[in-house]
C-alpha cells in the first residue's frame, strides 16, 4: 500500500521512516535561492546515499536504484490539487498540497488513484 512520508514543516528537518522493513533517514531542506526543496536519503544512522531536488513527475529513486541500500520502490512528490505543480515552502508536507509518496510498485499507485476517482 502506498504511504505518504513525513517531509517539510521547517527549513531543515530529519525523519526516520521504515520502507519494506528497512529504516531510512530522510532530511528535507528548503533552499531560498532556488526556491525549492531538496531531499537527503540514506540508511538509518549512516551518511546519505544521495541528495536530490524534490520535483514532480518522476520517480525520485530511479537514478539511484543501482546504489546499494536504495529501495527498489517508487518515490514521488505528488500534487494533491493538480496534475503538476511546484511545491512552495508552505505547501509541502504530510498534510499539505505537495506530499512525498512511497510505493513498492506502479500497480499500487494506479490502485490508489482509481480509488480516489
Amino acid at each position: 500500500m502506498p504511504e505518504f512520508l513525513p517531509c517539510g514543516g521547517s527549513y531543515d528537518v530529519r525523519y526516520r521512516v521504515n520502507l519494506g522493513g528497512v529504516a531510512y533517514d530522510i532530511r528535507t531542506r528548503w533552499n531560498n535561492r532556488s526556491e525549492s526543496w531538496f531531499m537527503y536519503f540514506g540508511l538509518a544512522d549512516q551518511i546519505p546515499l544521495f541528495k536530490t531536488r524534490i520535483v514532480g513527475g518522476r520517480n525520485l529513486l530511479e537514478s539511484y536504484q543501482g546504489v546499494d541500500g536504495v529501495p527498489s520502490g517508487l518515490l514521488y512528490m505528488v500534487d494533491t490539487q493538480k496534475a503538476t505543480g511546484r511545491p512552495t515552502f508552505d505547501e509541502f508536507g504530510i498534510d499539505t498540497r505537495f506530499r512525498v509518496m512511497y510505493a513498492t510498485s506502479e500497480e499500487e499507485i494506479v490502485a490508489l488513484v482509481e480509488s480516489e476517482e
